[in-house]
């Protein structure tokens, strides 16, 4: 008789639910306020009265923190509330599939100035697409819905962020303006 068990991979790591939100939520906080202290460092308003380069971020990153505040003091404070009933306790973590994609996005961030956003998004998204496409298609298959994602993805970033919100991107064969 065949027990039905799931086998746990070498690289799933089971962590406490509840300790597992406050810990990555504490480290959320601090990093946001970092990056809060930081926009006082950014370039003043140049006419009095007007909002200056720092403040859509210090809005963001302000109204980002008071969230992560209130996600921490509901686990603290009131722990009862912090998982809803029927919950798992604990929650697994794929630890190497996050290490891949962590480096991936450093690598990413080093590689967008030498072969420009078109060419490193482009593989970006093909290195994280392809093989999660691959499990239910084939290989050719989940290449080509893989690249018919990813080209309307860069056109529309590059629509918004260089062209409507004036970002300079590192840009290779796209135009910089129209």
């Amino acid at each position: 008789m065949l027990e039905n068990k799931k086998i746990s991979s070498s690289f799933e790591l089971t962590l406490p639910t509840r300790a597992t939100v406050l810990v990555v939520t504490g480290m959320l906080f601090l990093g946001l306020a970092f990056l809060f202290y930081e926009t006082f460092n950014m370039m003043k308003p140049i006419l009095p009265g007007y909002p200056g380069d720092a403040f859509f971020p210090r809005l963001v990153v302000g109204y980002s923190l008071v969230v992560a505040a209130l996600i921490l003091m509901r686990g603290i404070l009131i722990p009862r509330l912090a998982t809803a009933p029927g919950e798992a306790s604990h929650l697994t973590v794929h630890w190497l599939e996050f290490l891949f994609v962590a480096s991936l996005v450093l690598l990413y961030a080093q590689l967008l100035p030498p072969l420009g956003f078109e060419l490193t998004t482009l593989g970006f998204m093909l290195i994280l697409l392809v093989p999660r496409f691959a499990v239910q298609y084939g290989f050719v298959q989940s290449v080509t819905k893989a690249v018919a994602l990813t080209i309307p993805t860069i056109l529309i970033l590059y629509g918004v962020f260089a062209l409507l919100l004036g970002i300079h991107l590192p840009l290779l064969f796209l135009p910089r303006y129209f």
